[in-house]
């Protein structure tokens, strides 16, 4: 099926509206000259025209991610209603044009107040996680059958620094970025065993990045190409 993959800062902009709080990307650096996220596509303030052109462009589904800190500003704290009230509006608009909504839950961007306490190496981060996950299910498991946990994990502990890395950080080593990669997977297995546990009607599971390699040799010592 048709579907479009986009993460929250590519596509929002409305970096700090509605009481929206910082995120990792928000406090990237960006060299002179060149965009940044603050805008990104307005999506924020054109869904219905956003969506309306996903219908001409037929689409049957359309893959999102929930940014964790327009909805709980501090990644861990008050629920903002204003950022639930907009990913209503975008569902709502996808289903009126027939296209099926799959929502991630956590796409590169945690928020910063919870990356100021140690990030995704603090235990309790994850504990946060599974506490947002329960917030969306119990919101939109209605509206939305489809769910992913984590985008791309794997991405992120083989390349760190894709995105950038904030002015006052720095990469982490291989020891912290497997135990980063280690408190994503405990959480994830509570968020699916929650999913399960308490709303049996979703399906949900992980979105890993693969790359397909192929030889093209079958000779031992050969050349190979990535696909």
């Amino acid at each position: 099926m048709g579907r479009l993959p986009p993460r929250p800062y590519q596509v929002e902009g409305a970096w700090n509206e509605d009481g929206k709080g910082p995120s990792v990307v928000d406090m990237l650096s960006h060299p002179p000259g060149t965009a940044d996220f603050r805008i990104a596509s307005d999506h924020y303030h054109r869904v219905e025209e956003d969506v309306a052109l996903m219908a001409q462009m037929g689409l049957k589904a359309y893959r999102f991610s929930v940014a964790w800190s327009r909805v709980i500003p501090d990644g861990d704290g008050a629920v903002n209603p204003r950022g639930l009230a907009f990913y209503h509006r975008l569902i709502d608009a996808l289903t009126r044009h027939r296209i099926t909504p799959i929502v991630t839950l956590y796409h590169f961007d945690l928020p910063w107040a919870l990356e100021r306490k140690g990030g995704w190496l603090n235990r309790k981060t994850g504990e946060a996680f599974v506490r947002y996950a329960r917030l969306l299910f119990s919101e939109f498991a209605d509206k939305v059958p489809l769910w992913l946990t984590i985008n791309e994990q794997n991405t992120m502990i083989l390349h760190p620094g894709a995105i950038g890395v904030p002015a006052d950080r720095e990469l982490p080593d291989k020891k912290a970025l497997y135990q980063q990669n280690h408190q994503m997977m405990l959480a994830q297995a509570q968020i699916f065993a929650l999913c399960h546990r308490e709303f049996p009607g979703l399906r949900i599971g992980p979105a890993i990045n693969t790359t397909s390699m192929y030889a093209e040799s079958c000779k031992a010592g050969g050349r190979h190409r990535r696909a």
